[in-house]
């Protein structure tokens, strides 16, 4: 049987064949622990130059008070090192770091023990001629897919419980916003996902300035109000205005037209997926302060 070379190709194929997305979802420390983790070793090791101290501690924090906490030793990431300093073995490696600092997507990666292995497998290699062998350098690779790592099913239910308690956490009519914006994508009209789109935004803007005098105002008539009290990066502060600015310009979108709006559907998803991620990050700094 043919060994498998877990490079950008083989993930790509993967990806494709089995309808996957080319990027885990979540391959982010605030979505999953053995990513969280793996980063983590590296730096403690230090392989990369790594997170803030403050960053590793509310990380570390963040997942100790879930589920994941109870992993045992065996489950969790772990790096061997060699007595002069190189890496021995990996194991229970995130398949996404892995590739990033060892170019192979594999949940463990072992080094030959001696010489005389190493020389043994650099033979194998060059007798069986694949692209990109991690044999000339390792003596054992484990392939996995995002699909296939062990904690996914976990992972994802987490994420899920973890997205809905957001959304429990937003204005009853932005939840209904949304669920229009979500159903003009689905009916290809972009600018009815703008004109929900833009009206989220302001929602959310009034909610977030907690000023009733801004209860039946234009967002463009409290902007600097809510500009002060936002949690979000000056761009996406920018955004929200600038999806308001095109909303009142955009033929059928903020207003009755005979002239067909220019807006395509492509560039409305992209509107709808940046309108949920400001939401998100502002509710959840909200939340924060409410909680601290």
């Amino acid at each position: 049987m043919q060994r498998v070379i877990p490079d950008k190709k083989w993930w790509e194929i993967q990806s494709t064949t089995r309808s996957a997305q080319a990027q885990c979802p979540f391959a982010n420390s605030y979505k999953c622990p053995r990513y969280y983790e793996s980063l983590a070793l590296l730096s403690k090791v230090n392989m990369i130059s790594g997170m803030p101290k403050n960053k590793d501690e509310e990380l570390s924090h963040f997942w100790g008070g879930t589920i994941f906490s109870s992993l045992c030793d065996e489950e969790v990431p772990s790096l061997r090192r060699k007595d002069y300093g190189s890496v021995a073995s990996i194991s229970n490696f995130c398949p996404e770091v892995s590739f990033k600092y060892f170019s192979y997507y594999a949940d463990s990666m072992h080094k030959y023990a001696d010489e005389i292995d190493h020389d043994s497998g650099i033979r194998n290699a060059v007798r069986d001629g694949l692209p990109n062998d991690w044999k000339y350098n390792w003596m054992a690779v484990h392939p996995v897919f995002y699909l296939d790592c062990e904690i996914f099913n976990n992972v994802k239910i987490f994420n899920e419980e973890q997205h809905g308690s957001y959304l429990n956490r937003l204005h009853p009519n932005i939840i209904q916003q949304i669920s229009r914006m979500d159903n003009c994508l689905d009916a290809n009209d972009p600018a009815g996902v703008l004109h929900a789109a833009a009206n989220i935004l302001e929602t959310m803007a009034k909610d977030i300035t907690n000023n009733t005098n801004n209860s039946k105002s234009s967002l463009g008539s409290f902007f600097k109000q809510f500009e002060q009290n936002s949690k979000l990066p000056k761009n996406l502060v920018e955004a929200v205005m600038d999806i308001y600015k095109i909303r009142n310009t955009l033929p059928t979108a903020g207003h009755g037209s005979l002239i067909k709006p220019d807006l395509t559907i492509h560039e409305a998803i992209t509107v709808a997926a940046m309108t949920k991620a400001i939401l998100e990050i502002e509710y959840r700094n909200k939340n924060l302060q409410i909680n601290f």
